[in-house]
């Protein structure tokens, strides 16, 4: 099979190479999606998309979620 002919990445994809190097806030995966010197100049994705995707992705069990309480 011709290496052109693969299913294309999609943003999940991203999100979860993002996750699997190291956890990490929402806040902190679209700063890093859409930051120009990484993914930025390909992938566009709004913070609210970004939010739905990643409770999407933890109902199918590919990710979890852990709260942080912090100080005021």
């Amino acid at each position: 099979m011709s290496p052109m002919v693969r299913i294309p990445l999609t943003t999940e994809h991203a999100v979860l190479g993002f996750l699997y190097q190291e956890p990490m806030h929402g806040y902190e995966l679209h700063r890093r999606i859409t930051d120009t010197t990484e993914l930025g100049r390909v992938w566009r994705i709004r913070q609210n998309k970004l939010y739905a995707l990643l409770n999407r992705l933890e109902q199918e069990g590919y990710v979890t979620t852990q709260i942080e309480h912090q100080e005021n």
